[in-house]
């Protein structure tokens, strides 16, 4: 397990200085997906807004995907059982 390490980011202009425990190619990941996410918000506005609210907008693009995504794992859990029910009816 890692020790606790500093990393620092810029996201949206603002420097931030967080405390990580992860493997440090995991932590760039998932800085380098929080950073493409942001930018991808950002180019949704026109003109300048505050962070703020492209951090929102941002948010609840990826909380829609979360829940698509929730949906079709259920419905995959669904089939599966119901394919696996069917093996055992015919066996």
């Amino acid at each position: 397990m890692q020790m606790n390490q500093i990393t620092e980011l810029e996201l949206l202009g603002q420097k931030l200085r967080l405390k990580t425990s992860g493997e440090p190619a995991r932590i760039a990941k998932i800085a380098a997906f929080v950073k493409e996410r942001l930018d991808v918000a950002e180019g949704r506005f026109k003109g300048v807004h505050p962070p703020h609210l492209i951090a929102i907008h941002a948010l609840f693009e990826l909380a829609e995907e979360y829940l698509d995504a929730q949906t079709r794992v259920g419905t995959y859990q669904n089939e599966l059982r119901t394919a696996l029910q069917t093996d055992k009816q015919d066996s």
